[in-house]
């Protein structure tokens, strides 16, 4: 969790990014760089129709190498659940290419399984976020079969 007002941004070690992939302190580290912004950047809107209340939204990276080995608190893989008239807000979005789609309540247990993935980025909205950028979408609800 980042202090409040802030959102975490990256942290490098030896110049390398290691804000997206899991790795083991086996070692003092000395030159671990953890960065963060004031300039918030996200998503939020409606998910519209009959099925938008009890749906959830779903983001997750277009690069399909994404999709595995992100830790146990990926950062661009994320949901929300819509509110009773359909709203939904993601914050803490890095800065990239997603795609976010709303489905049902009762496919939300494995939407991380690369497979559905797959499926939802058939049927999903593309979309790009700056850094420091909110961008405001409406959805429909999408039922995708695996």
């Amino acid at each position: 969790n980042s202090p409040a007002g802030w959102m975490f941004k990256s942290a490098t070690l030896d110049g390398r990014d290691v804000s997206e992939a899991p790795f083991d302190f086996q070692r003092d580290v000395a030159d671990l760089v953890i960065t963060f912004t004031d300039r918030w950047s996200g998503i939020s809107g409606s998910v519209q129709g009959a099925a938008a209340d009890g749906s959830s939204v779903v983001v997750f990276p277009t690069d399909a190498q994404s999709w595995t080995n992100y830790g146990s608190n990926p950062r661009r893989l994320k949901s929300a659940r819509a509110t009773a008239q359909g709203r939904f807000g993601i914050s803490s979005l890095p800065p990239g290419d997603y795609y976010a789609v709303a489905i049902p309540e009762e496919q939300t247990a494995d939407w991380r399984d690369p497979k559905m993935l797959e499926e939802l980025s058939r049927v999903a909205t593309r979309i790009s976020i700056g850094e420091g950028e909110h961008k405001t979408i409406d959805l429909s609800v999408k039922e995708v079969r695996q």
